[in-house]
């Protein structure tokens, strides 16, 4: 049983990755949106159980004037309803603005 569930969830866990998309690249505006999702799965001998998270965020930029830049992110962690960590089901890990010159 043990080595049945390593031979699944050891190719699922190089096969998750992050992905992105960008909703937007015009006139010197570009918007991005970007997520992931994770599932860790534990097995103590008796019982096998599973958590998952995941995150969403997006990111944008303008140019202002010639060599200056708007920038904006946000980004969420998303916890699952069986978490165990004790926190919020939705919280901010970055979320800023500011320009680069």
């Amino acid at each position: 049983m043990k080595k049945t569930i390593l031979a699944v969830a050891i190719p699922a866990l190089f096969a998750a990755s992050a992905q992105a998309a960008t909703v937007y690249d015009a006139d010197g505006v570009s918007a991005e949106l970007y997520g992931r999702m994770q599932f860790d799965i534990t097995n103590d001998g008796n019982d096998t159980d599973g958590v998952g998270s995941a995150r969403m965020g997006f990111k944008a930029k303008s140019e202002i004037a010639p060599g200056v830049s708007g920038l904006a992110r946000g980004e969420w962690q998303i916890r699952a309803e069986n978490s165990t960590e004790d926190a919020k089901q939705l919280s901010a890990r970055h979320v800023y603005a500011g320009s680069r010159i």
